[in-house]
Parts: structure tokens; C-alpha cells; sequence
């Protein structure tokens, strides 16, 4: 009777740390998601920001016919020119981001990973 009420109690107590495992991965995961959706909207806005002031710009001086008015022009050139080299830096950061992150994946210690066999021999052809 002993034997077996220990082994229902091993039985619980590894269900139940199982189940706070799972619970603390899904709430991880879901951390990442939300941090993962909350950059994409800001990039998003920030891409679309120089975007958008450039367009601006640039039809002001193609509809209001600034072109004899030199100072305004230039102002307007000095903007474009300035939110185009905004956006440029801020691809130039997410471009760095990425093959920082890549380089950081790809220098994981392999032993981390289990050894598995491949699906060729789980799966027959």
C-alpha cells in the first residue's frame, strides 16, 4: 500500500511540475510575441514617417512650382535629403540587428541540441 501511495504522489508532484513548466513557456512565448508585435509597429511607424515626409516634399514642389523660389527649394531638397538619409540609417540598424542575431544563433553550442535521428528513418519513403 506504501509503494503504491508513493508512487501516486511521484506521479503528482511530476504532473504538477510539468504543468507549471508549461504554463511559464506559454507565458514566455507570450512575452516574446507581444515584444516581437510592439517593434514591428514602431518600425513600421518609423519607416513610414521619412516615407511620407519625403512624398510630401516632393509634391510640394512639384504642384506648387517652387522652382524659381530658390530658398524654398533648397528646404525643401535639405528635407528630403535628411529623411531619406533618416531612413536609410534606421534599414542600416535593422539590417545590423539581423546578422547580429543570426551570428548569435548560428554560435550556440550544437551539444544543446539533442542528437535525433532525421525523419528519413521515422518516416518510411
Amino acid at each position: 500500500m506504501g509503494t503504491l501511495l508513493l508512487a501516486s504522489l511521484l506521479l503528482i508532484i511530476i504532473t504538477t511540475t510539468s504543468y507549471i513548466y508549461l504554463i511559464r513557456t506559454i507565458l514566455r512565448q507570450k512575452t516574446i510575441a507581444q515584444i516581437k508585435n510592439d517593434f514591428v509597429n514602431n518600425m513600421t511607424h518609423e519607416l513610414k514617417t521619412p516615407i511620407t515626409i519625403t512624398y510630401s516634399a516632393i509634391d510640394a514642389l512639384q504642384t506648387l512650382h517652387f522652382v524659381k523660389q530658390e530658398k524654398t527649394r533648397d528646404e525643401y531638397f535639405t528635407l528630403c535629403r535628411q529623411q531619406l538619409k533618416h531612413l536609410s540609417g534606421l534599414v542600416e540598424k535593422i539590417l545590423s540587428m539581423a546578422i547580429d542575431e543570426r551570428k548569435n544563433f548560428r554560435s550556440l553550442p550544437t551539444s544543446k541540441f539533442a542528437n535525433r535521428r532525421t525523419n528519413r528513418n521515422i518516416i518510411p519513403p
